[in-house]
C-alpha cells in the first residue's frame, strides 16, 4: 500500500513515527511537509521547495493508495484564538505549483483521503464548522477528545524509542514532577507551578527547549503532568515511556473512544485540587512513586506501542 502525508508541519512527530512504524510492516508511506520545526521533521520525504524531487513527489502522489491531510493545523492561525476556520489552510491551498493547473491537492490524486485531525487551538474553538466540512470525508484523530466530539476512529500515536529511561525514586529521593506545556494558557501551567509550590515539590518545565532537550529534561524526573484538559497527549504519552508517572485530566465520557486500547495508567485527577491531592500523597511515598514508575513504563512498551500499531495498520488495510 503507497501512503502519501501532506501536511503544513508534523505536530510532535506524530507522522514520522507512524511512517516507520509502517514501514518496518512493509507499507510504502511517504511524507510532505512545508515547514519543519524539530530536527526529526528533516527526514521527511519532501520538505515544500527544499528537499526532495517534486517531479518524484507529484508521481507518487497520483498512484498512492492513500492521501492523508492534516486540517486545522497551521502556522499562526491556527494557534491564535478568535480566529474563523481557514478550511483547507494546510491541505490543499499552500501547494500551488506551475505543474499542475490548479494549487489544490485533491484535484489531482486518485487515492482514498483522509483527514486527519491533530488538533489546536484554532481547531477546537471551531470543531462544528470543521466536522461539517469533513461530514463526508474520512477523518480520524489523534487524541481521544478530538475522536468523540468528531465521532471518528482514534488513530494513536506511537513514540519512538526514548533515549533512556527515568530512574526509580529511591528513599531518599526529593518528589521532582516535569511539565511539558505547548501551549502554557491551555495546559494548567500557572496553576502547576502554583500547586508546586505550595507544597514544596520540586517542578521542571520545559519551555523553549529542542524536543531533544526536553527527553533530557524528563530523565531527571521521576513523575510528568501533563494537563487538565480531558484527554491524554503526545506528553502522556512521552512520560510513561520514559518511565515517569503520568499524570493527566481525563473526561470520562471521551474514554470509550480508546475502543480495545489500554487507558493510560494515571491517577484520577480533573482539577488543580486533585492534581495537589496526588502530588501532596505521592511527596511522603518514594516506594508508591518507584511502582507507579514501573507500571506507567510497562503499560507503554507492552500495551500501548504494540496496541498503536496494530490499530494504524488496521486503519489503514480497512481504507
Amino acid at each position: 500500500m503507497k501512503i502519501l502525508s501532506i501536511g503544513d508541519f508534523d505536530p510532535c512527530g506524530v507522522t514520522i513515527e507512524h511512517r516507520d512504524a509502517l514501514r518496518a510492516l512493509g507499507f510504502d508511506y511517504r511524507m510532505l511537509v512545508r515547514a519543519t520545526h524539530r530536527a526529526r521533521a528533516n527526514d521527511a520525504d519532501w520538505i515544500w521547495q527544499v528537499k526532495g524531487d517534486p517531479v518524484e513527489l507529484f508521481d507518487f502522489a497520483r498512484d498512492a493508495d492513500v492521501v492523508q491531510f492534516h486540517p486545522g493545523i497551521g502556522d499562526q492561525w491556527s494557534w491564535r484564538p478568535g480566529r474563523l476556520p481557514l478550511f483547507d489552510a494546510d491541505t490543499d491551498t499552500w501547494l500551488g505549483d506551475d505543474k499542475w493547473p490548479t494549487t489544490r491537492w485533491t484535484d489531482h490524486v486518485e487515492g482514498v483521503k483522509v483527514y486527519y485531525f491533530h488538533g489546536s487551538i484554532n481547531a477546537w474553538n471551531n470543531l462544528e464548522d470543521y466536522a461539517r466540512r469533513y461530514r463526508h470525508e474520512v477523518v480520524w484523530a489523534s487524541t481521544i477528545d478530538y475522536a468523540s466530539r468528531l465521532g471518528c476512529p482514534l488513530a494513536p500515536p506511537i513514540i519512538a524509542a526514548p533515549p533512556g529511561t527515568a530512574p526509580l525514586r529511591s528513599a531518599d529521593d526529593p518528589l521532582v514532577v516535569v511539565h511539558a506545556p505547548t501551549a502554557p494558557k491551555i495546559c494548567a501551567t500557572e496553576g502547576f507551578l502554583a500547586t508546586c509550590r505550595s507544597l514544596g515539590v520540586l517542578s521542571l518545565v520545559a519551555q523553549n527547549m529542542s524536543h531533544e532537550e526536553t527527553l533530557q529534561l524528563k530523565l531527571k524526573a521521576n513523575v510528568g503532568f501533563d494537563h487538565l484538559r480531558g484527554c491524554f497527549s503526545i506528553n502522556t504519552l512521552e512520560n510513561a515511556a520514559i518511565g515517569l508517572v503520568p499524570l493527566v485530566g481525563l473526561n470520562p465520557e471521551w474514554l470509550p473512544a480508546l475502543g480495545e486500547m489500554p487507558a493510560p495508567p494515571t491517577e484520577h485527577i480533573q482539577s488543580l485540587e486533585d492534581l495537589r491531592d496526588v502530588l501532596d500523597f505521592l511527596d511522603d511515598r518514594p516506594d508508591w512513586t518507584a511502582q507507579l514508575q514501573m507500571e506507567a513504563h510497562s503499560w507503554y512498551h507492552l500495551h500501548w506501542h504494540p496496541a498503536a500499531i496494530l490499530r494504524m495498520r488496521r486503519l489503514y488495510e480497512g481504507l
